[in-house]
C-alpha cells in the first residue's frame, strides 16, 4: 500500500510517482483513493491521468465518488456497438463505421463529463467551505476574538523547552560541563538555534 498525504495541486508527489512507477512496471492492477481530486490540479489533468490508467487496465475506485469508478466506464464502454460489414457495400460500410465510431466517442465524452462533474462539485465545495471559513473569521473579530497570534508574541517549541533545559544544565557558562560545540551535538540544534536561545535565556 502506498500512502500519498501530499496535496494534489502538485502530481510531483513522491507517493504518486511511486505508484505510476509500479503501474508503468505492470504491478499495479487496482488504485484506491478517497477522492478523485487525487488525480491532479486541475479537471483537464485529473481526466488525462485517468484515462491513461484506464487504458493502462487499471481499475480505479474512489471511496467519496463510486460514479467515477473505472469500472462504470467499462460497462458502458462494453455496451459500445461493433457491427460486422464485411458483406456491406462500402458506402454503406463507411457510413456505420461512423456510426459507430460516434457513438463510441460519445461513450468516453460521457466518462470524460462526469469525471470533470466531480471536479468540479469539488472545488464549489471547497470554496463554499472557505467563505464559510472567512465568513466565521469576520464575525469573530467583531465580536472581539483573537485571531491567531498575537503582534510580537512569541511561541516556544516543545524541542525548543527540551534544549533550553539541557543547555542550561550541561553548557559551561551556566556550571555545566560541556563546551558549547559539545552541547550543540548533545541537544542536536544548530549554532544559529543554540546561540538564539542563549540569547532569549539570557534576556
Amino acid at each position: 500500500m502506498i500512502e500519498d498525504n501530499v496535496s494534489g495541486m502538485t502530481m510531483k508527489r513522491p507517493g504518486w510517482l511511486k505508484l505510476m512507477k509500479k503501474v508503468d512496471a505492470g504491478k499495479v492492477t487496482d488504485i484506491y483513493m478517497d477522492e478523485l481530486s487525487r488525480m491532479g490540479r486541475s479537471k483537464e489533468e485529473g481526466f488525462l491521468a485517468w484515462m491513461s490508467l484506464y487504458d493502462k487496465g487499471v481499475a480505479l475506485h474512489f471511496i467519496k465518488q463510486p460514479q467515477v469508478d473505472t469500472q462504470t466506464f467499462k460497462v458502458a464502454a462494453s455496451r459500445s456497438i461493433s457491427i460486422n460489414t464485411e458483406h456491406l457495400p462500402s458506402a454503406e460500410k463507411e457510413l456505420i463505421s461512423c456510426i459507430v465510431k460516434a457513438i463510441n466517442r460519445y461513450m468516453q465524452e460521457l466518462a470524460k463529463l462526469q469525471v470533470y462533474r466531480v471536479f468540479d462539485e469539488a472545488q464549489f465545495e471547497r470554496d463554499i467551505l472557505s467563505q464559510r471559513t472567512s465568513e466565521g473569521l469576520k464575525i469573530a473579530r467583531i465580536n472581539g476574538a483573537q485571531i491567531g497570534r498575537k503582534q510580537g508574541s512569541y511561541i516556544s517549541t516543545k524541542k525548543e523547552t527540551s534544549s533550553k533545559k539541557k543547555i542550561k544544565k550541561l553548557y559551561k557558562k551556566y556550571g555545566g560541563p560541556l563546551s558549547a560545540t559539545d552541547c550543540m551535538r548533545v541537544c542536536k540544534i544548530s549554532r544559529d538555534s543554540f546561540y538564539r536561545y542563549i540569547k532569549q535565556m539570557d534576556g
